[in-house]
């Protein structure tokens, strides 16, 4: 349970965050699918970046925009501010891209948006695909 309660603690913060802010209920429907996507797997992210920090003799961070903050071998606190800010900054492009949208119709910023869905979805995808090919599990402990 040591190990799942992090994971709960991140979920549960996304959870409220989202529930005060109005949520993506702003976002049209496509968006707001993919929005929720996104962040339910950036969840799942997190845990297995937790995975590489209790484990850096037999992992290490990859992903060139997270290891140039956070580093190759980077500490539990380090990923979930890392991933918090991330889920923040996700919401944040997806809902300005929302609000360009809805002040200049049809001048390209919802394709924009469903751009920037789609793209950053597909690449957490490969992510957490490549993540649990080299078995990486989320929140997993200290394999040594």
């Amino acid at each position: 349970m040591a190990q799942i309660f992090p994971g709960l603690l991140m979920a549960g913060v996304l959870l409220v965050m989202a529930a005060l802010s109005a949520g993506c209920s702003s976002l049209p429907a496509p968006a707001r699918n993919s929005e929720i996507a996104w962040q339910l797997l950036n969840v799942v992210d997190t845990g297995q970046t937790v995975t590489i920090a209790r484990n850096p003799n037999e992992f290490w961070e990859r992903s060139p925009p997270c290891r140039a903050v956070i580093g190759a071998h980077p500490s539990e606190n380090d990923v979930y501010a890392w991933m918090a800010a991330a889920a923040v900054i996700h919401y944040g492009v997806s809902a300005g891209l929302n609000a360009l949208d809805d002040a200049h119709p049809h001048s390209g910023w919802g394709v924009a948006l469903n751009a920037w869905e789609s793209v950053t979805l597909g690449i957490k995808g490969l992510y957490i695909a490549h993540n649990n090919r080299i078995g990486l599990k989320p929140w997993a402990g200290d394999r040594d």
